[in-house]
């Protein structure tokens, strides 16, 4: 415990002094309209308008050319964007399927179905022209990019997500997120769920992002709350880093 604790505060540190203090993408939201498709909604806040008309048109025979059905891994986003030719990069600390999850209860019930689906794609990703590195990122490398680059797809514990303009009404913030993922009295303290981290202020040491599950706002969450977040067993600490076009 004491290991993770000290990981979790080296990957809290905070921008390079050399980034601008505030940095913010215009990112048009989009809210997830059932309980599996919050990565897909993330990714259609990358899309150009013309590029999520045509994906919207065409929902139902994209989804079966994917292969994915009602059931998104984060290669699956990559294969998307790909899709759409968005320019990205995903990293992650387990390339493939993490053979714990066998055991994990959020994704042992999904597993069988999936284990060979996903394992093919990661296996096809190299030759399919998608750049997956397996490593670890600290929150300076996600500022980094958020200045320079464009906004990053990230998978959390989406019960450990935070948002400090929402505190003041955190039981509707609740509801509306159990309502979405149609969540009553939960089975487990893990739900996987993919935001979109859109800028950050430093000055005040937090992140801007797009909660799919969520109306039309964005939502601020500190540095801290964001690694817990996203570093929490199941995440894989799976990170897509998207590339805006100048």
């Amino acid at each position: 415990m004491a290991r993770r604790k000290c990981r979790l505060k080296a990957m809290v540190n905070e921008a390079d002094p050399d980034l601008p203090p505030l940095h913010r993408h215009s990112v048009v939201h989009y809210q997830q309209r059932t309980d599996w498709d919050c990565g897909i909604s993330c990714v259609m806040m990358m899309l150009t308008r013309r590029q999520r008309q045509d994906f919207l048109r065409n929902f139902n025979r994209v989804c079966e050319e994917e292969g994915f059905g009602n059931s998104t891994w984060t290669i699956d986003l990559c294969y998307l964007l790909r899709r759409f030719d968005i320019r990205h990069i995903y990293t992650t600390i387990t390339v493939g399927v993490n053979p714990t999850f066998r055991n994990h209860d959020y994704y042992g019930p999904i597993l069988w179905k999936d284990h060979i689906r996903v394992s093919n794609k990661f296996d096809s990703a190299t030759c399919d022209g998608l750049n997956i590195q397996k490593r670890t990122v600290d929150n300076r490398i996600l500022l980094k990019h958020l200045a320079e680059n464009g906004p990053v797809i990230v998978l959390t514990n989406g019960y450990l997500l935070h948002c400090d303009l929402c505190k003041t009404k955190e039981s509707e913030c609740l509801e509306e997120f159990r309502k979405c993922f149609s969540i009553n009295k939960p089975k487990t303290k893990f739900s996987g769920h993919y935001i979109v981290l859109c800028g950050y202020d430093n000055r005040i040491g937090s992140v801007f992002y797009r909660n799919p599950a969520m109306d039309d706002h964005v939502c601020v969450m500190s540095y801290r709350k964001l690694t817990e977040a996203r570093t929490a067993n199941g995440t894989d600490e799976d990170l897509i880093f998207v590339f805006r076009k100048s």
